[in-house]
């Protein structure tokens, strides 16, 4: 919510990204196999191998289920950030991550971590000299990001696409009519932002709506 207002208040551009199957990117530590059975659906990839009532599957990614896949992702999506993008992670919040326009302009070395080497100025961002900033924020598989210039947005969602598949990208001229995120749906009212969470309410009424008796009331 601070994002959000601060985001409102200095004008910011405003985006929601959805990556497709996040947890699978991660992969697990090898030094602690889990198995699982073979799957049904995929038994038919292995016809002729005999019998396979006691085979067994390594379990090579952060499949959904596993306790410690939401964290193996996480660290994913910050080396992807940090290391990949050039991204600094928040020091108060280890979800928000910002880069400024200069920093676009360096790349780090790949012999040396601590090295950085000045690039040619990525013409596309626009702008002139002026340090604009980038921040974004991650909530599992959603990413909320806001960006000073549109340049600057463009140039982001092109890096994140290099690094994952994105299901979904809602840009703000979007957020007019309402952009879910979190639960709640972002909408811009003229000069105002607002989060509303009719939708969420809506949708609990229709899954529960049958334990009601005839005499409540109805939304």
């Amino acid at each position: 919510r601070v994002l959000l207002a601060l985001a409102h208040k200095l004008n910011f551009h405003l985006s929601v990204q959805d990556i497709s199957q996040a947890f699978l990117y991660a992969r697990r530590d090898e030094d602690k196999p889990v198995f699982i059975r073979i799957p049904p659906g995929m038994k038919e990839f292995y016809q002729g191998s005999g019998d396979l009532s006691k085979c067994l599957c390594q379990v090579v990614r952060s499949v959904y289920g596993l306790k410690e896949a939401p964290r193996l992702w996480q660290e994913e999506f910050t080396k992807a950030c940090v290391d990949d993008i050039g991204m600094t992670m928040h020091s108060n919040d280890p979800l928000v991550f910002y880069i400024r326009r200069s920093q676009i302009d360096y790349e780090r070395s790949t012999s040396e971590n601590m090295l950085y080497l000045k690039t040619d100025p990525e013409p596309t961002l626009g702008d002139g000299d002026r340090d604009t900033v980038l921040f974004t924020v991650s909530h599992v598989d959603d990413s909320l990001v806001c960006a000073e210039t549109p340049q600057l947005q463009k140039w982001f969602t092109a890096r994140m696409k290099k690094a994952f598949k994105l299901t979904n990208e809602t840009i703000e001229k979007d957020i007019k009519t309402g952009v879910p995120f979190l639960g709640y749906r972002i909408i811009k009212e003229g000069n105002r932002l607002r989060l509303s969470v009719e939708h969420k309410i809506e949708t609990l009424y229709e899954e529960h709506k049958h334990l009601l008796s005839e005499d409540q009331y109805e939304l």
